[in-house]
Parts: structure tokens; C-alpha cells; sequence
């Protein structure tokens, strides 16, 4: 639905004039824009009456566009941005494309959606980086959907695991290492069935 915002972080920040903290900002303003003439919308569509006003008034105190960039620059300086390396105020054109995909992460966690997808966010990031993005996930407070080749990483962040095996998404509850056991326990009990079947033909 339209009122329920969604950030799928799958392409580093393009090379512009704007720096890591603009581009950061710069996206929550946009989606701000967003939220309000959606807001108008409805309010003509509907009236004040609709439960998804409360909904966008909610995401709109939440986004914060005036205290915008102290939040950004924490964030940025979570990801390894700092003036010694590279500068959170320099601008993306200046960046390769490893450190802009760090600036496209920031921006998925800066706006903080009601959904955040994220596909293999480790990529890029260097071991301090790492381990602060594990624990500012941990906390995440709404829903995160991750792919990820890091088994620690999973471990850390995950609290239920989907598989997707033979066209079909199977749901598990806890991280990658209680996955791996209840997929190895699931496959025992199977092999069992089949061994009692097989002695049952017989």
C-alpha cells in the first residue's frame, strides 16, 4: 500500500554534486514530499476520518526533516565516514563506488522504513563497519527483510530465517545457526519416514 513506506537498498548513491550528508537528507526530504501530498489526497478522497492519516502523520513526525543532520552524520559515521578517510562531506562524484554504496545504506537506515529490504549489506564495509551495522540492526524496531553470505551476520541480526527451496518459502523461527539445526533435525525425522516405509514395502 501506498501509505506503508518501503526502502529496498540494492544499487550504490549515484555521482552527483551532493554530499554524503545531503544525499542522506535529501532522500528523506523527498519522501517527506511524498507523504504530504499523499496526505492531501486522501484528505479529498476520503475525508479526516481515514486511519491512514493517523499512519502518514505518524511516518512524518518520525522523519524529522529539521533535526535531519545530526542523525545523518552519526549514521554516516557508523559506516566508516570520517574526515581522516573520507570525508562525510564530500561529494558523491568524488567517491568510488564502494563508499557510495555506503552512502545508499545510510540512507535505507537514516529513513528508517516501515519495511527495509537489504540485500547483501555487508558488501563494501570494512570490519568496524560491520560490527556497528549487526548492532544498529539488532535494534531495528520495525520489519527487516536481509540476504546475506555472512553467517554471523545473520546470527546477530535475524530473529526468524526464510528458505527458499525448491519454489517454495519455508518459515523458521530464530537465527541461521537454529535454522541450520531444525533444517538438519526436519531432515533426520524424513529419514526415518522413508527408512520405515521402505522396511514396511519390504
Amino acid at each position: 500500500p501506498q501509505h506503508v513506506d518501503c526502502y529496498l537498498l540494492h544499487e550504490e548513491a549515484p555521482p552527483t554534486e551532493q554530499s554524503a550528508v545531503q544525499a542522506v537528507i535529501a532522500h528523506v526530504k523527498e519522501e517527506a514530499e511524498r507523504l504530504e501530498t499523499l496526505n492531501e489526497q486522501i484528505m479529498d478522497e476520503s475525508g479526516p476520518e481515514d486511519e491512514r492519516l493517523e499512519a502518514i502523520a505518524n511516518r512524518l513526525d518520525e522523519l524529522d526533516v529539521v533535526g535531519a543532520e545530526p542523525r545523518a552524520r552519526k549514521i554516516l559515521s557508523g559506516l566508516g565516514f570520517n574526515d581522516a578517510i573520507v570525508p562525510m562531506d564530500r561529494q558523491t562524484k568524488k567517491m568510488c563506488g564502494g563508499w557510495r554504496m555506503r552512502v545508499s545504506l545510510a540512507k535505507a537506515l537514516f529513513a528508517a522504513p516501515s519495511l527495509l529490504l537489504l540485500d547483501e549489506p555487508t558488501n563494501h564495509l570494512d570490519l568496524e563497519a560491520c560490527v556497528w551495522l549487526e548492532d544498529h540492526l539488532s535494534r531495528y524496531p520495525k520489519c527487516l527483510m536481509v540476504i546475506s553470505h555472512s553467517q554471523d551476520f545473520l546470527n546477530a541480526v535475524c530473529t526468524h530465517t526464510v528458505w527458499l527451496n525448491l519454489n517454495c518459502l519455508t518459515y523458521y523461527g530464530g537465527n541461521y545457526n537454529t535454522f541450520v539445526r531444525q533444517v538438519d533435525a526436519d531432515a533426520k525425522v524424513q529419514r526415518k519416514l522413508y527408512e520405515k516405509q521402505k522396511a514396511d514395502m519390504e
